[in-house]
């Protein structure tokens, strides 16, 4: 109850004294929504270490990447703040280094199929030609969700 009160406080007076408010968010990471769409979550690539649990790692080409501007649009319409910062905006494992490039979930699979004609990778091959081209994809795929085209007029 208290933040209910007191935030919306303190964006008011920060904002009477010029001062702009950003909110920190993860942008693939959120955890309290695991529960709610695992099947939204990276699905990590074998990387020859122990497999790791995923706590809350939200692959971008699933229908995450929808949700994510409606939910942070929300807080817009609900909270007087001036914008987000955004960190955690890695494209693989994030829990030990080094990172491995994932993910290999349903989504990915049938968008990588699609769009190469090959079978997405379920493990970490540096020497694999159709490996080494998945990365670039998934580099790709992992651009254009931070910065996606705009539609042509």
């Amino acid at each position: 109850m208290l933040t209910t009160t007191r935030l919306p406080r303190f964006l008011e007076l920060a904002h009477q004294r010029g001062i702009l408010i950003l909110s920190y968010y993860p942008i693939i990471y959120t955890k309290p929504l695991k529960p709610l769409h695992p099947e939204w979550l990276m699905q990590f690539l074998d990387n020859g270490r122990p497999e790791i649990e995923n706590l809350g790692w939200f692959c971008f080409n699933s229908p995450y990447r929808d949700w994510l501007p409606e939910y942070l649009l929300e807080w817009l319409d609900n909270l007087d703040i001036d914008g987000f910062y955004f960190d955690d905006t890695n494209y693989g494992s994030h829990e030990e280094r080094p990172f491995s490039p994932s993910c290999c979930c349903e989504y990915c699979e049938k968008l990588f199929r699609k769009e190469t004609g090959l079978e997405i990778p379920r493990k970490v091959d540096f020497d694999s030609l159709d490996f080494r081209h998945f990365v670039n994809w998934r580099y790709e795929k992992m651009k254009d969700f931070y910065a996606p085209s705009l539609p042509a007029d």
